[in-house]
């Protein structure tokens, strides 16, 4: 269990924590030609982003071509903020591309990877689609949904069906307003990490991401861009990989190392003696019957498929070296009586 902020390796350096292996980049792909004009603009920063951090932060926008293509059409505006170094800079600009592809930066969880690089200007940037960044590709068609799909089987038909029916129609609105959903992809996200180092006349330059933001810079690493100096891939997804293919066999291992440490607490090995087997017989129990809890006063139904999503954020979402009550709450699930009290 690692923190969930990772200071940057020295210079050169690719380091990918929670995975351990060797990144072969083919520096003669895409991405080598001339690139289409981008421009910079500052503005104010948004009031949420503005009190972020204690020292000075300044914000800005750079606009690209929505379709590199056709360079002469429409523009997406990217959403950029640097929060300074707070001693002397040591080591070049930080960029920081967030944690997964299509979600909003928590801006406070960007004060605390800044804190981690105190000796290094962090420069976060909001991936086209998401955030500040312009179009906002959101779809509140699909946050509707959301909500209601909590007290259902993940498996429910008609929840599908209403969740594709929003889909459908956030992609409709989107294309009225003349947006291309189909130029939010890997390759022209990656083309935009390197115009905003380029347009921000960074010489030398580092990056950091988290989760599958990782592929957005492993595509920029293809073109070997001038002035990359190290990147730090934290939990990691690759091309040509399935990630969810890749979660059962992350979650056993994450399950298995959990047991090993509570193994080697006298206490914990005492309450939990067979953790990973009281995952398999929690999860069977409440998926043969389920239970509905609430949660922020919302109802959740809380079969076996939403359980072990539950146990799986609790692993990746710790920060200690050990989640001290989740032993206990998987062996009270497998074995207790009060489960509505016990998954409140």
């Amino acid at each position: 269990m690692r923190r969930d902020t990772e200071p940057l390796l020295p210079r050169t350096t690719i380091a990918l924590l929670s995975v351990v292996a060797f990144v072969s980049v083919d520096c003669t792909l895409s991405g080598t030609g001339t690139r289409p004009q981008a421009s910079f603009d500052t503005v104010g920063c948004p009031p949420e982003v503005a009190v972020v951090a204690a020292g000075p932060i300044s914000c800005g926008y750079v606009t690209v071509p929505e379709d590199r293509s056709q360079p002469n059409d429409r523009t997406v505006r990217i959403f950029v903020f640097r929060i300074a170094p707070t001693g002397a800079p040591t080591g070049p600009p930080v960029l920081y591309v967030g944690s997964e592809i299509g979600s909003s930066f928590d801006y406070t969880n960007v004060n605390d990877v800044a804190q981690t690089l105190p000796e290094h200007e962090l420069i976060a940037i909001e991936l086209r689609g998401t955030g500040h960044s312009e179009p906002d590709l959101s779809c509140p068609e699909v946050d509707a949904v959301s909500g209601r799909a909590r007290a259902v089987p993940i498996d429910d038909a008609r929840m599908r069906e209403a969740f594709l029916s929003a889909v459908a129609s956030c992609r409709a609105r989107l294309v009225a307003e003349g947006v291309d959903p189909s130029t939010s992809d890997i390759s022209s996200m990656g083309a935009d990490l390197l115009d905003v180092a380029s347009v921000l006349g960074l010489a030398d330059w580092e990056v950091l991401s988290k989760g599958s933001t990782s592929r957005v810079v492993l595509e920029a690493m293809r073109s070997d861009p001038p002035g990359l100096r190290g990147v730090v891939l934290y939990n990691p997804e690759f091309p040509d990989t399935d990630p969810f293919v890749q979660a059962f066999d992350s979650t056993r291992a994450s399950l298995a190392h959990l047991a090993t440490m509570c193994d080697a607490d006298p206490r914990c090995r005492r309450l939990s003696p067979a953790l990973e087997a009281d995952v398999q017989r929690a999860t069977e129990r409440l998926q043969a019957n389920p239970v509905t809890v609430r949660v922020a006063g919302s109802p959740v139904l809380m079969d076996g498929a939403a359980f072990l999503r539950s146990v799986r954020w609790r692993l990746t979402s710790t920060f200690g070296d050990q989640p001290a009550d989740l032993p206990a709450t998987i062996t009270s699930v497998a074995h207790g009586r009060a489960l509505v009290q016990t998954l409140t």
